[in-house]
């Protein structure tokens, strides 16, 4: 079972995560509000989750089946 997203649309998508809450939030000087933090708690707790369930699923994985090779010829045989 393959990810839901592209290895190389990933960082993409965390990238959004975090961007959106940021720019989007109400500042107060220096500090977000208290629903930026929540929004961005909520994403780090989900980047982590999704870190285990990939790292668990790469564990459980199959090995891959190695490509089949030329044949050789067995050898001679040993007789007494």
């Amino acid at each position: 079972m393959g990810a839901l997203l592209l290895r190389r649309t990933r960082w993409l998508a965390a990238a959004g995560v975090v961007a959106w809450p940021v720019l989007g939030g109400d500042w107060s000087g220096v500090l977000p509000d208290f629903t930026t933090i929540g929004h961005l708690l909520a994403a780090a707790v989900g980047f982590a989750c999704g870190a285990l369930l990939l790292r668990a699923a790469r564990r459980t994985a199959p090995a891959p089946v190695p490509e089949a090779g030329p044949v050789s010829e067995p050898g001679p045989a040993l007789v007494e």
